[in-house]
């Protein structure tokens, strides 16, 4: 007998409701597992921002968390072009005056540096955040002198990765050394669109215009692993355990607006569709769950790892960034995984408040055989809460 199997996360009473039936949950424990795990990882959003700016917006909106969750960065289109947010208290500070409006931020792994990009000169600079001064940042083997898209520091902070603003390359420096590694496609109009290092530090994905659009390159020798053709690419961020690869879409090529990639064998996996441009993905901090920023009516979608659908999570009324430009800066999670920063795009930044979701009902699995549970394990795991 095929059917759905029910399990009451409000009332077990060790036992697992089944077609109209009871069912011991010894008989099905990793499903029982797997079911209370579900409804511990459930999230909701506050509807009420936990902080709101809206004033001097500049063209391009970026914002960045501290490693230590204790505060964010934005930038603004007037002197210091930097406002600091506590994120206890929402107070708002100027801990740097900035030569002109920056277009992207990252902060070193230990939270020691603040790389700034900008679109034309000073291109690029780096600040250390315990006096907020200038760091002499004078790399060597490749010209700094280009205006950058995004930059990021890799995991252990030894490197920091630029995408060219409106060129074919990439740039990768060694910040031990200052030794800095152009890599450049062979069309000139090959834009680099969007980067990010995996956790262990081996690979850089390297998001580009033209197919194949995503590349995966060794971060040691700066050679190409492997390349994929998908959708026109927003944005590019690995699972907090690497194994898996999200992408966010804002068009071209029909289908789905998102992709997951396996960084087993680099396939796409076989997921459910988005049908509205993404802009920016996030991963929680579990890795339990992407956020996804959408050109929607409901800019937030939870996508689910376990079964690889998404679920409305909230509705905030605001439309989430969707435009030419680092539509990677519209989307952060901070490390402990109580807050979500965005950028809306033409109406300030926000962030909310990420809370564990209430009991909601019942879990189900469907199609799995009641009478075999010792196989159980054998059966894809497809869960979804019942409100």
């Amino acid at each position: 007998m095929i059917g759905d199997l029910y399990f009451d996360s409000l009332n077990t009473q060790g036992k697992l409701p089944c077609d109209g039936a009871m069912y011991p949950v010894s008989d099905y424990p990793e499903l029982a597992e797997v079911c209370k795990k579900l409804h511990q990882d459930r999230i909701e959003i506050n509807q009420t921002p936990f902080y709101s700016y809206t004033a001097n917006m500049p063209a391009e909106e970026y914002l960045k968390i501290h490693p230590s969750g204790e505060y964010l960065v934005h930038n603004i289109n007037v002197s210091p072009y930097l406002v600091r947010v506590n994120l206890t208290t929402a107070a708002t500070s100027t801990p740097v005056s900035l030569p002109t409006v920056p277009i992207w931020f990252d902060f070193s792994p230990d939270g020691g540096f603040l790389a700034v990009g900008y679109n034309g000169s000073p291109f690029m600079e780096i600040y250390r955040t315990s006096d907020w001064s200038k760091l002499d940042f004078s790399p060597v083997g490749a010209s700094m002198n280009f205006s950058s898209r995004q930059g990021k520091f890799s995991p252990d902070g030894t490197r920091l990765a630029l995408c060219n603003y409106d060129d074919n390359a990439f740039v990768v420096v060694n910040m031990r050394n200052m030794n800095a590694r152009r890599v450049s496609t062979t069309d000139p109009l090959d834009f680099t669109e969007a980067l990010d290092f995996s956790p262990d530090g081996r690979y850089i994905a390297v998001a580009y215009d033209l197919s194949p659009n995503l590349k995966i390159f060794d971060v040691e020798t700066l050679q190409e692993v492997t390349g994929l053709s998908v959708n026109a690419i927003t944005d590019v961020k690995f699972s907090p355990d690497g194994r898996h690869l999200a992408v966010a879409h804002n068009g071209g090529g029909g289908g789905s607006y998102f992709s997951i990639i396996s960084t087993a064998n680099w396939g796409e996996l076989a997921i459910g569709d988005v049908l509205s441009p993404t802009a920016a993905v996030e991963w929680t901090v579990d890795g339990n769950h992407i956020v996804l920023g959408t050109q929607s009516a409901t800019p937030y979608r939870l996508f689910d790892v376990y079964q690889w659908e998404y679920n409305d999570i909230a509705t905030i009324g605001e439309m989430f960034p969707a435009y030419d430009g680092p539509a990677q800066s519209g989307l952060q999670i901070s490390p402990d995984g109580s807050l979500l920063a965005f950028n809306v795009f033409g109406d300030g930044f926000k962030v909310h408040e990420i809370k564990k979701k209430a009991p909601a009902g019942y879990f189900y699995v469907p199609n799995i055989p009641h009478q075999q549970s010792s196989n159980i394990s054998k059966y894809p795991v497809l869960i979804q809460a019942e409100e």
